[in-house]
C-alpha cells in the first residue's frame, strides 16, 4: 500500500471519530452518556442531611413556620445587638414580622384552580386535587421552594443562579462538579423521560432517607432537589386524584362551571 493510500484511510478515520463526538449530551463529562442508566441512584454512606437545622421529613406546615422563624430571628441578631430602644426597636421588629409573614404569604395550595406554575420548571414537581402545598422562602443566594402533601414535608427544591463567583458556578458542569465533590461521589446520570415524569436530563444520589437530584432548572439557572425516599415510594397511593382527560376548556373556567 502506497503511503498516499495509507493517509487517506487514516483521515477518512480520523473523520468518522470526530463526527461521533458532534451533539452528545450536554451533561456528558467524560464521554457520552452511557446508553443504560445505573439500576438506582449513587448511593452515599453518609447521611446528605437537610438545611437548615431543624428541618426534616414529615414536618407539618406549621411546624416549619416555626424552623424559618428561627432562622430569620438568628439572621437579625447583629442588628438587635445595636438597635436603640424606642422607634428604631419598633421598626426592626415590624421588619422581622415582616419577613416571617412572607413565607405565609408565599403558601400556594394545589386544588381546582391552576397555578402561576403551570408552564414553569415547577411542572411534574407536584399535582392537584391531592393536597399538596408549597412554600418559598428567600435566603442568600438561592430561593427554596418546601412541598407538602397532606402537610407533611416531602421535598425541598433550591434554585441557584449560574454565576462565576456563584454558590455551584457559571454553568451546569461546573454546578455538579461542585456537588460531586460535596458529596464525594459521582452522580448517576438519568436522561429525560417524559413518561416518567422527567422532563429534563439529572443526576442523583441517595442516602437511607434522601433522594437527591440536580437538574438543569432553565438556561440561566440550576437546582438541587431534596426527597423523602419514604413519601417518594408511596406516592402512587398519596396522589389519588389523576390529571383531567383535556377538554378544551380553560381550567379556570372549568373550576366556575363545577
Amino acid at each position: 500500500m502506497t503511503s498516499r493510500n495509507l493517509f487517506g484511510k487514516l483521515l477518512v478515520i480520523a473523520v468518522s471519530l470526530l463526527l461521533c463526538t458532534v451533539g452528545t449530551d450536554v451533561y456528558a463529562k467524560k464521554g457520552p452518556a452511557p446508553t443504560k442508566a445505573p439500576a438506582g441512584p449513587t448511593q452515599l454512606e453518609g447521611p446528605i442531611g437537610l438545611q437548615a437545622a431543624g428541618l426534616s421529613w414529615g414536618q407539618s406546615i406549621k411546624e416549619v413556620y416555626k424552623v424559618f422563624d428561627g432562622i430569620i430571628d438568628k439572621d437579625y441578631l447583629p442588628k438587635w445587638e445595636n438597635v436603640q430602644p424606642g422607634v428604631q426597636m419598633k421598626d426592626l421588629e415590624a421588619e422581622i414580622e415582616g419577613k416571617k409573614l412572607e413565607i405565609r404569604q408565599s403558601k400556594i395550595e394545589f386544588n381546582d384552580l391552576p397555578t402561576n406554575l403551570d408552564g414553569t420548571a415547577f411542572m411534574g414537581e407536584f399535582t392537584y386535587r391531592n393536597q399538596e402545598v408549597m412554600l418559598t422562602v428567600e435566603r442568600k443566594g438561592y430561593k427554596r421552594s418546601l412541598f407538602f402533601i397532606r402537610n407533611r414535608l416531602w421535598k425541598i427544591i433550591d434554585v441557584y443562579q449560574y454565576a462565576e463567583k456563584g454558590i455551584f458556578g457559571k454553568d451546569l458542569l461546573a454546578a455538579v462538579e461542585k456537588l460531586e465533590k460535596k458529596l464525594g461521589s459521582e452522580g448517576r446520570q438519568v436522561d429525560a423521560d417524559p413518561a416518567q415524569g422527567r422532563t429534563r436530563s439529572e443526576f442523583d444520589w441517595q442516602d437511607d432517607k434522601t433522594h437527591l437530584r440536580a437538574v438543569a432548572w432553565s438556561d440561566t439557572a440550576f437546582a438541587v432537589i431534596y426527597e423523602d425516599r419514604e413519601t417518594v415510594a408511596k406516592l402512587a397511593s398519596l396522589r389519588t386524584a389523576k390529571p383531567e382527560a383535556d377538554s378544551g376548556i380553560d381550567a379556570s373556567t372549568k373550576a366556575v362551571l363545577r
